[in-house]
């Protein structure tokens, strides 16, 4: 499944790299992180941690109204406890491919990605501790829906999407121990 998902997502850049009907632009804006995970089946009870995100985007026109959208995003990520304070922090590359569809400016979207979580931390009592590089699988994929708009003749657009992870982050998880990621992303961009 690995596999598929980064042949996907390297084909989708060398096609749009390959071709004049390209733009090339940033986007950043908020995350709103969680994880949804259970320990010896039982759900673990978490709530939103307000986080950002940044990368740069190739977006390629296969026609007026049909494009693909691919990029490589830095994503803070994570999620809080359900009570008191303290917070899991997750640094991910993140590499989304987004299939889209022109409504005069309007664009629904849907697609994949793949990341990879370069560090953990737990944070709890103002202290920030780093979570040991072996006791999580590093490798994440999911899917995403969501939407832009983009404005006429200028290059700005806003987006919002909701990628749901499909991997399970945790060391020899299964059904009963397992941890996904679920980010709301909303935010701004600019295509050159």
């Amino acid at each position: 499944m690995k596999k598929v998902f980064m042949t996907v997502a390297f084909a989708a850049l060398a096609i749009a790299g390959a071709n004049a009907q390209v733009k090339f632009g940033a986007r950043a804006g908020l995350n709103l992180a969680d994880v949804a995970s259970k320990t010896a089946d039982v759900k673990v009870e978490t709530k939103i941690r307000p986080a950002f995100y940044v990368g740069g985007l190739a977006e390629y026109a296969f026609n007026d109204v049909t494009l693909l959208d691919a990029g490589l995003t830095y994503s803070n990520q994570g999620a809080k406890p359900k009570e008191g304070d303290g917070a899991l922090v997750q640094h991910a590359l993140n590499l989304p491919v987004w299939f889209k569809y022109d409504f005069a400016g309007f664009r629904p979207k849907a697609g994949l990605y793949a990341g990879y979580i370069l560090s953990q931390q737990t944070k709890y009592d103002g202290k920030t501790e780093t979570v040991k590089s072996d006791s999580y699988n590093h490798f994440d994929y999911g899917i995403g829906l969501g939407a832009e708009y983009n404005l006429s003749d200028n290059g700005l657009f806003f987006e919002a999407s909701y990628n749901w992870g499909l991997a399970n982050l945790q060391k020899n998880g299964d059904s009963k121990n397992y941890a996904n990621n679920r980010v709301i992303q909303i935010g701004v961009g600019y295509k050159f």
